[in-house]
């Protein structure tokens, strides 16, 4: 586990450098994947991330960068 993501603030930018042009939309698990982050702690960043705008989901389920970061 790298010193980044052993803070609040490196797990919340873990999950956001998660998004990139090939990966726009993704679903949780594909987030908890690409992070290396446990699925619970994904869900806990992914919805503080959501409620503050940060991200969005989709009808389908998965998520994107949302509006707030543009």
């Amino acid at each position: 586990m790298s010193t980044t993501r052993s803070t609040a603030a490196g797990k919340v930018l873990e999950v956001l450098s998660a998004f990139d042009r090939e990966h726009p939309s993704q679903t949780l698990s594909e987030i908890a994947q690409r992070t290396g982050l446990a699925l619970s702690t994904t869900h806990r960043v992914v919805a503080e991330l959501a409620d503050w705008g940060a991200l969005e989901r989709a009808e389908d389920g998965s998520w994107h960068v949302g509006l707030r970061l543009w």
